[in-house]
């Protein structure tokens, strides 16, 4: 257990908190470590949470929801990403997912396909063919796609890999 080594105080705490959750979506796991950081009690950190929590300062359906919608938007991540970055804030699947499911398939698309065609610009104009679509597909997985959401938008039905065509 932590001894408490600041001079701010629990009321003190709560309201700096309050004041960071007002200004954008935060989950719990964020702002536990904020609290972490100013070396509260164990005891007095979990009261500020469940104090917050009780005011919808915090709100973890909500805060999968902006997550979900800014990253798809802003950074073109796709669903495994997503999925991955809220299990590292220790966001449990059952509030996470309904969001990653509420995305509209469209703006799903519409994403991931800006997402490869800026890849697609950003690559040197000698890469070409089957190099060109490996690249782009390790750059869609890398992006949390999976493999049948590229598969729509990458023909892989020609390869011009040498030895594709050799005899076994």
């Amino acid at each position: 257990m932590r001894k408490p080594t600041t001079s701010l105080s629990e009321q003190d705490a709560l309201k700096r908190m309050a004041a960071f959750c007002s200004q954008s979506e935060h989950c719990r796991s964020e702002i536990e470590e904020k609290l972490q950081r100013l070396e509260l009690p164990d005891e007095a950190i979990e009261r500020i949470l469940q104090r917050l929590e009780e005011e919808q300062f915090i709100d973890e359906a909500r805060y999968c929801r902006a997550f979900v919608n800014d990253k798809l938007r802003f950074s073109g991540w796709g669903k495994r990403k997503m999925a991955q970055a809220l299990q590292q804030k220790h966001i449990s699947r059952l509030v996470y997912q309904p969001a990653i499911d509420a995305i509209d398939p469209q703006a799903y698309k519409a994403a991931l396909r800006k997402a490869l065609e800026q890849k697609e610009r950003s690559m040197k104009p000698e890469i070409t063919g089957y190099q060109r679509k490996v690249k782009l597909l390790h750059y869609g997985e890398s992006r949390g796609y999976s493999f049948e959401e590229l598969r729509q938008f990458i023909d892989l039905s020609s390869t011009e890999e040498p030895g594709f065509e050799e005899d076994l």
